[in-house]
């Protein structure tokens, strides 16, 4: 899944803002994925895709302290001298947090606040296209297949249009962070072309700790360039760029 971390870089120091991975005016909660631009962050650039994530990476670690002065290692998806990608620990106090770089060169210690929740989606480029996948349920054999939402040739990416169709619904499936809490589904709203639709499904993603995914079907009598957002508890997300025909 291709997707565009966003955020923003304010200049002086070495540690500047952390922010919510998949948008930057979103806030941060336990468990979201998060962001720290700055310089001399990391010795080295590193990845891990592995589950769980480790707590070790790039020659440094991330220790985030909580309002109950509760010190936890975050796991870490990347670490560079100018970006670090990890999650905050999921039992996390709410309320005013601290951020610490454990760099053997330049430690950096950076204020954040943690609250309740921080619903956020991934989008694939900087215009909002949604970092989506869908799939098409045909009536009455339920069988499914795959449906484009979107192509990408390096930077540049583009809304594929997906066709209703008489005999069958559209599932999309969107991905975010910073969805958490969810007793029940009832509790999610998906805002899709001034409808407001309830998912079918809006959890974690087992193999992408600290992503979550909304599922939901699309309104057959949607049609053109939409936007979708999600309201969680009287939240709404960013809004992110699908295309029906």
């Amino acid at each position: 899944m291709r997707y565009l971390t966003l955020l923003f870089l304010i200049s002086c120091g070495w540690a500047q803002t952390v922010k919510n991975a998949a948008d930057p005016r979103a806030g941060l909660c336990p468990g979201v994925l998060a962001a720290i631009y700055g310089t001399n962050l990391a010795p080295m650039t590193e990845a891990s895709d592995y589950v769980p994530r480790p707590v070790t990476l790039g020659g440094i670690r991330v220790r985030v302290t909580d309002s109950a002065k509760q010190t936890r290692l975050a796991p870490l998806s990347y670490a560079s001298p100018d970006q670090i990608n990890f999650e905050i620990p999921e039992d996390s106090a709410l309320g005013p947090a601290t951020v610490a770089i454990e760099n053997p060169r330049h430690p950096v210690s950076v204020r954040i606040e943690i609250e309740k929740i921080a619903p956020a989606l991934f989008a694939a480029d900087r215009s909002g296209i949604a970092a989506a996948t869908a799939v098409r349920v045909i009536f009455p054999s339920l069988d499914k297949t795959p449906v484009s939402v979107y192509e990408c040739r390096g930077a540049q990416c583009r809304l594929t249009p997906m066709s209703q169709q008489i005999d069958s619904t559209i599932y999309i499936s969107l991905f975010g962070t910073g969805i958490r809490g969810v007793s029940t589904l009832a509790d999610v709203t998906v805002n899709i072309g001034g409808r407001q639709v309830t998912p079918t499904y809006a959890g974690s993603q087992l193999d992408s700790p600290g992503e979550q995914r909304i599922d939901f079907p699309l309104p057959r009598d949607l049609h053109g360039e939409l936007t979708a957002s999600v309201t969680i508890d009287g939240i709404t997300s960013n809004a992110v760029r699908l295309r029906v025909e």
